[in-house]
């Protein structure tokens, strides 16, 4: 069949983007009046776009805000909305690339023990997600009026909700979240703060520790010598 080439006719902006091998994927977004729910893919290789026309009656709400994974084939998108709505989470919305097909999966919720009561993360949108193995991470964002500090895993094979014991306060499983809103339209940080998702390497934990104890003053020194000793490169160029 021909490829169909034709892609949105405005520039969207807080729409969401996903790389997949030599392909970016560009879901949704808005031209600042208007909301929409197109995919279009651009060829990294030769630069020319592609406009991937569902195939499935059903197709998502419009919106911007929001966020796509890849995972097996398919791009999961979590969240968004409009000016005044923020999508919900309990379904999650699913587009297999191969057959260009939507469909919206159910997911589990959060059996919360302590409450005994089953929790899904609230509706969101200017959130971030982060894919780690097979489960994302969704962060922060505004839901419900306000700004949202926990963090939620979805494992996607099972689609199953975690709510994780910690709040906002990668490599190796070290989540590093930079910038955003504390205070809804009055106030702003640049704290940049980071959470492990994992348990680090020996390597990495063995690292951090030496370089706690190191003297940040004479760091070029430090760096020199410490190569001389045998500290691998890599050690030292991720600080």
């Amino acid at each position: 069949m021909p490829q169909d080439r034709r892609v949105s006719t405005h520039s969207p902006k807080a729409m969401a983007l996903a790389q997949i091998d030599n392909y970016m994927y560009i879901v949704g977004g808005t031209s600042g009046f208007t909301y929409d729910m197109d995919i279009n893919r651009l060829n990294l290789t030769d630069l020319t776009w592609e406009h991937l026309e569902p195939r499935s009656k059903y197709v998502p709400s419009e919106r911007y805000r929001h966020e796509v994974v890849h995972y097996e084939g398919n791009l999961y998108l979590f969240g968004g909305g409009t000016a005044g709505i923020e999508y919900q989470l309990k379904e999650i919305d699913v587009f297999h690339i191969e057959m260009r097909v939507w469909e919206k999966a159910p997911t589990v919720p959060y059996q919360d023990i302590d409450g005994g009561k089953s929790l899904y993360p609230a509706g969101r949108k200017c959130h971030s997600c982060h894919l780690l193995a097979d489960s994302v991470y969704v962060i922060g964002g505004l839901g419900g009026g306000r700004i949202q500090q926990k963090i939620w895993r979805l494992h996607l094979p099972s689609l199953q909700w975690t709510k994780l014991d910690f709040s906002l306060p990668k490599p190796d499983g070290c989540l590093f979240v930079f910038g955003g809103v504390t205070k809804i339209d009055t106030e702003r940080t640049n704290d940049l703060q980071c959470v492990w998702l994992a348990i680090p390497s020996l390597r990495t934990m063995s690292w951090s520790v030496v370089w706690s104890c190191l003297d940040k003053t004479r760091l070029a020194e430090t760096r020199s010598r410490l190569l001389q000793l045998g500290v691998p490169a890599d050690l030292l160029q991720s600080r």
